[in-house]
Formats: structure tokens, C-alpha cells, sequence
């Protein structure tokens, strides 16, 4: 009776919270009560943009906004964040490329739902005017491309959108602060696009070098408002003229140039252009002739980007940085070779044989080629697979896999990445336990401990696995983890690509962990794979477990967790219910259970499995989490799919619609990878909720669950 009439309390509390929520919602207190406070991070199909000059400044995209990192001022670095204003349709833009030059900077955003793109540009001399209005032109057209290639001249931006779609044709575009100044179209696809001295710039193309002048005095003899087309020629182009030699070692990927007093015979702007195989084709830009083709040592394939600060060049192959010294009469000296995290997709030599690079691991990393050093300036958020996501409200750390590699980070002003750790197989999943510790099991059945302070492994355990047999040839995996706390003892359950739930038990937890080989299964579980696990805790124990088969099975476990004395099997009662393939779950409270399977939530009892409440989203959901305000007892579900992000209100065994977002960079991903089945939705104990998409890893405040 005791135990009934605490359950009938936080029904009655849990529904009393949820109407004067919804109440708040429609009286409009914050209008955006689902807000983004922080997004870090994308694996967009094009490259990382990054802008740097000297002394070291480095500007790039850190989730939606511009980030600008000082890294000479007297105080010690500083950073600053530029975003483009939300208009009045509350749409989120999303940057995709940056540049700077001198005290100007400049971003291209893209809004994918609304189908365009902007530019933006700051001037960056002083910290008050960052805070300003950016100047904004709408770059007309484009949003039928999925990127864009930008530079700085002066007063205009060149622009070269990139990855058409529905036919569109390549272009480049010079712009003024009052709108489209010029424009041309381009026969292939842009690689590059490099500013030139003497009101020049040159397009590489996968067949070559394009020279075009801009003649900005025509103006005067243009009438306001008069068409381009009637204006005088305001560009003039030239096909850069090959050298004598074998150009038929792959097209061209990378180009670099080079002006000022450091060149020899003066020559006043070299071009170097790059193949894939290693070629090196150096021009004189100013009298449009080839000079000289080297082959660069061991570049022989790979070669993605190339920089140069004459006679230094650097190329990107593969996953290398290889340093060359050069001069015109064609002799070539190898100075060094630095290995990074990934293939390099961009880099820019700065000075003394300094520079930044930006790879494929989305890091962008400092490089000293006299010392051969290399150092990350800043890690974004890349997924490559099936991704999981933990969090320890205490120490506000977040921990994020991907694959075989293994992330920590920490909650600050912006997320930071702590530590970075390459597994012994990929993650099955993660999980912070007591004592600062962090519990991570791989498909192959090891469980790895980490203490978090050092971030280092502290012990490891196997979770006995069946082997190949003649029935499934493939051997037993690991696929979902949970921890199960009880009064007198802390366990683990580990779900299997076999159906089966095992249940360890964790030993000595300041030294050693280990888990009982011998155990017996936590329950009978009818799945043929174990897709998840999840379990709800109240006063510091667990009383409820679910786990979701891959074809929709759902098994329910409850106990009494005021009456509890022990961990025996016994004291659980079990249900199994059936949805649809591909569902997702959480639960709400102690006696019920939210289910999404498609684009339907359905609210279940976990005492007879009776479906409490139904709700219809407008796209599949792959991901919840329920979040708990800090300072009373409202609650919410929070429901994410692969671009849009809905909070729930939870009143009772009801759900009300409260808000529906849009991911930031949701549909900017590659259009030719697979839709995904899984998002990672996390709501712990810290201020911020976190949702792990393939392209984004955000961070949301939901204001009304935090007093805002």
C-alpha cells in the first residue's frame, strides 16, 4: 500500500508539473523555449574551412557560428564567436566556408531549409565590433549547391559555389557590399580558387590552371541598375600554358602560390599546381608560361593539398605532411615528413616554415617544419559508424565514440576535447560509473575501465562470448550495456548479437574491476539480437530495465525498489511486448515506458504493457532522452531524428507537443550515404542536453525546464 500510494504521489506530481509547464508554453515566457546553446562540430562531405594569417590569428567553422582565435595577444588567447543574425522566420544558418584578409573576415552560410545561401563579413579590428551586425548579401542561386569556395580581395569577395545539384551550372562570382559585381561561368567544377596580385585570381580545375583579371574601373561606364550583361567586360580569362613535359600522371587536385621579393629572377607570382600522383607543375603567372615539372619523392599517389613559402613547399599525402625545398632550375630537397590523424584536406604555410592544416579527422592541426612538430589547435566532431554517447552530470564530461576510436570531452565555455583514444575494436557502447570512472564495451566482448581524471585505463574484464558454430557461423558480439545498481552491490548487463542479456558483477572498484565469468543470465529475453538496454533508477536504485531485440522486441523488468533486501533474479517481474523493427526507447518514469518506432511515440505501462498514450511526429524519431529540470520537478521528452529535434512534455502518463526544431547542418550531410537508424540523445545531470547526429554533435537548453 505504501509502495502503491508513492507511485499514485509522482503520478499526481509528475502531471501537476507537466500542465503548469505546458501553461508556461503558452503563455510564450521565452519563445524559443527549445534553444541551441552549442554545436560542435560536422563531417560535412566537404573539407573543414579554416583562415589563418600571421601573427596567429585562426578563424573556422565551429558548429553553425565563426570562431576567431587570437593566439598572439599579450593576455594570452582570446576567442570570439560570429554567427549570422536569425531572421524572422527563426531559420538557423548553418557556416560552410571562411576567410579572412587583414581586418576583414568573412562566412558563407547556408540555410537548408529555406534553400539559400549568405555572406557575411565583419571587420575584426577591435573586440566591440565583432558584436556588430555583419554586412549580409544574399548569394543569388545558390542555394542549388551544396558548398562554396571563398575569398577575399579588397574590397570584393570571390565566390565559386561547389557540388551542384539539378544541373546548375559552375560559376565564380565577385561581390560588392551592395550585391552581385560580376560573374562568368566555369566549364568544370572548381578545386581551388587563389587571390593574385595586380587585380588577378586563378580557378583550378581538374584539367588545369584558369587566369582571370577583374577590371573594377568599368563602373563609371555602367549606368545604376544596368544588367551585367550590358556593362563593359569586367572579367577577362587565359588558359594557363602547360610546360613541355609528361602531364599524364592524373589530373590536378591542389594548388599553391607564391608572390613577393622571395622568388628568383624576377619573377614576381609562381602558381604550383599538384596532381594525385605527385607531379609538380610550377608556373609564371605573369607571363603565362610553364617553367618546370618535377616529380615530388614519395608522392607517388595521395596527394591532396599543397601550400608554399618559396623555396619551401608543403604537400598533404595522405595522411602526411612531406616538406620540400625547390628552385626554378628543377632540383628538389626532401626536408621532412610529419604524420597526422587523418588525409589532408587543406593547409596553409604561414611563415618560418609554420603553418595549419585541417584532416579528414576533422582536426585542424600546427605544424613546424624545422622542428617537426605538430600540434591539434581543435577537434570537431566526426562519425564514421555506429556512434554512443555518455555523460557524467557531475563533472560535466562528455564521452563520445565513434567506430573504434573513443573521444572525451569537457563542458566549458565551448567543448572541449580532453583526450582522444584509438580501441582495440569498435565501441558496442559507454557508460559512466561511480568513482569517476568510465565503463566502455567492445563488440568483441572486452570492457575497458577508464578513470576519468587522467583519462587513463585502470583495468579490463571479457564477457564470456559464444564462438562460430555450425549454426550461425558468425561468432557472438556485444551490443548494448547497462548498468544495475542495487542496494549491496553494482552490475553490469550486456546485451549480444545472440539475444542473450548476461549480468556481471563489478569488484574493487578503486583498483581492479571484474566481471564474473561465470554468471548466469540476467533473464529469458525472446530476440534474436539484443538492439539496447536501459534502465531507470530511483533512490539510488535501479527498479526498471528494458531491452529492445533488432526486430521490435521490447522486454520490461520491474521491481519494488523500497522492498528490496537483494539482487535476485526473482524479485523482477517481466513482460514482453512487439513493435516494428528499428525501435528506440527510454523510460519516463518508473512504471512506464516511451517507445518510438517510426514516426509514432507510444507511452507503455510497465506494470501490464497497456499503451498509456499515443503521439504523431512528422519524421521518423532515432533518438530520446528524458530530461528533469534541476530546480522542480518538471519533465520532458526530448525526441531527435536525423534533422529535426522535438521536446514533449510529460504530464502524467501523457505527452504534449511542446516544441519542433531543426538540427543545425541536418541536411547538409553527403547525400549519398545511407539515411541513419540511430541518433545518441543524452540528459543527465548537467544544464545542457546533447545529441549526437551523424553531422553534429549540439547542445540544446530547454528553457523552461531551467527557470529561463
Amino acid at each position: 500500500e505504501a509502495a502503491e500510494a508513492a507511485e499514485a504521489a509522482e503520478a499526481a506530481e509528475a502531471a501537476e508539473a507537466g500542465a503548469d509547464l505546458a501553461a508556461k508554453a503558452s503563455e510564450g515566457e521565452q519563445h524559443w523555449s527549445l534553444e541551441l546553446a552549442g554545436f560542435h562540430g560536422c563531417s560535412l562531405s566537404t573539407s573543414q574551412s579554416f583562415a589563418c594569417d600571421v601573427p596567429l590569428r585562426l578563424c573556422y567553422v565551429l558548429g553553425g557560428d565563426v570562431c576567431l582565435e587570437d593566439h598572439a595577444a599579450a593576455t594570452g588567447p582570446s576567442r570570439r564567436m560570429l554567427s549570422m543574425p536569425r531572421d524572422d522566420e527563426g531559420e538557423r544558418w548553418q557556416a560552410i566556408a571562411v576567410e579572412m584578409e587583414g581586418q576583414r573576415l568573412a562566412a558563407v552560410f547556408a540555410c537548408s531549409s529555406a534553400n539559400q545561401m549568405r555572406l557575411c563579413s565583419w571587420t575584426t579590428a577591435t573586440e566591440t565590433s565583432t558584436a556588430s551586425v555583419p554586412e549580409t548579401i544574399a548569394l543569388t542561386d545558390y542555394g542549388d549547391f551544396a558548398g562554396c569556395l571563398l575569398r577575399l580581395s579588397g574590397q570584393l569577395a570571390l565566390t565559386a559555389p561547389l557540388g551542384p545539384r539539378g544541373g546548375r551550372e559552375f560559376r565564380v562570382d565577385l561581390w560588392r557590399c551592395d550585391g552581385l559585381w560580376a560573374s562568368s561561368v566555369l566549364a568544370e567544377e572548381p578545386l581551388d580558387l587563389k587571390v593574385l596580385e595586380g587585380k588577378e585570381f586563378g580557378v583550378l580545375t581538374s584539367a588545369g590552371l584558369t587566369l582571370w583579371r577583374f577590371d573594377d574601373e568599368c563602373d563609371a561606364d555602367t549606368a545604376a541598375g544596368g544588367d551585367l550583361e550590358d556593362s563593359c567586360a569586367r572579367l577577362q580569362f587565359q588558359v594557363a600554358e602547360p610546360p613541355a613535359g609528361d602531364l599524364t600522371h592524373g589530373s590536378f587536385v591542389a594548388m599553391a602560390t607564391q608572390t613577393g621579393p622571395e622568388l628568383e629572377e624576377d619573377r614576381k607570382q609562381l602558381a604550383f599546381l599538384v596532381t594525385a600522383g605527385g607531379m609538380l607543375w610550377v608556373h609564371d603567372v605573369d607571363d603565362n608560361v610553364g617553367i618546370s615539372l618535377l616529380q615530388v619523392p614519395k608522392a607517388t599517389t595521395g596527394v591532396t593539398a599543397v601550400s608554399c613559402s618559396f623555396p619551401l613547399l608543403v604537400l598533404g599525402v595522405s595522411a602526411s605532411l612531406h616538406a620540400v625545398k625547390i628552385d626554378l632550375a628543377g632540383a628538389m630537397t626532401t626536408v621532412g615528413e610529419m604524420k597526422l590523424d587523418g588525409h589532408i584536406q587543406s593547409l596553409r604555410l604561414l611563415h618560418e616554415e609554420r603553418g595549419v592544416a585541417a584532416t579528414a579527422a576533422n582536426t585542424i592541426w600546427y605544424f613546424d617544419v624545422a622542428k617537426g612538430n605538430v600540434v591539434p589547435l581543435q577537434a570537431f566532431h566526426q562519425v564514421s559508424g555506429a556512434t554512443h554517447l555518455a555523460r557524467s552530470g557531475a563533472s560535466e564530461v562528455l564521452c563520445s565514440s565513434s567506430g573504434a576510436e573513443l573521444r572525451l570531452w569537457r563542458e566549458e565555455e565551448v567543448l572541449l576535447e580532453v583526450a582522444r583514444l584509438r580501441l582495440e575494436a569498435p565501441c558496442a557502447a559507454l557508460h559512466f560509473l561511480p568513482d569517476g570512472l568510465l565503463g566502455c564495451a567492445l563488440v568483441d566482448g572486452t570492457v575497458l575501465f577508464f578513470e576519468l581524471q587522467m583519462f587513463g585505463l585502470v583495468s579490463r574484464a571479457e564477457v564470456p562470448l559464444q564462438k562460430g558454430s555450425a549454426e550461425r557461423s558468425s561468432p557472438e558480439k556485444l551490443t548494448a550495456m547497462e548498468v544495475l545498481v542495487n542496494p549491496s552491490d553494482l552490475q553490469l548487463l550486456f546485451g549480444t548479437s545472440r539475444g542473450r542479456i548476461l549480468r556481471g558483477k563489478l569488484q574493487g572498484f578503486n583498483k581492479v574491476c571484474r566481471i564474473d565469468a561465470d554468471s548466469a543470465a540476467f533473464s529469458t529475453f525472446v530476440a534474436e539480437d539484443v538492439a539496447a538496454i536501459g534502465g531507470y533508477a530511483k533512490g539510488g536504485v535501479t527498479c526498471s530495465i528494458f531491452a529492445l531485440g533488432a526486430e521490435g522486441e521490447i522486454g520490461i523488468w520491474t521491481r519494488d525498489s523500497k522492498r528490496l533486501r537483494s539482487a535476485l533474479r526473482s524479485n523482477w517481474g517481466h513482460l514482453q511486448l512487439q513493435r516494428p523493427p528499428g525501435s528506440v526507447a527510454c523510460f519516463v518514469t518508473s512504471s512506464a515506458l516511451a517507445v518510438a518506432a517510426g514516426s509514432k511515440v507510444v507511452l507503455y505501462s510497465c506494470q501490464d504493457g497497456s499503451i498509456c498514450h499515443e503521439v504523431q511526429t512528422q519524421w521518423p524519431v532515432l533518438g530520446m532522452a528524458v530530461a528533469r529540470s534541476s530546480t522542480g520537478p518538471q519533465t520532458a521528452l526530448l525526441c531527435a531524428g536525423a534533422e529535426r529535434v522535438a521536446a514533449l512534455v510529460i504530464d502524467g502518463q501523457n505527452l504534449r507537443w511542446l516544441e519542433d526544431v531543426a538540427l543545425p547542418g541536418g541536411s547538409l550531410q553527403d547525400p549519398s550515404r545511407a539515411p541513419p537508424r540511430r541518433v545518441c540523445v543524452s540528459a543527465g545531470g548537467s544544464q545542457h542536453l546533447w545529441v549526437q547526429t551523424e553531422v553534429a554533435l549540439s547542445a540544446w537548453k530547454l528553457g523552461l525546464l531551467q527557470g529561463m
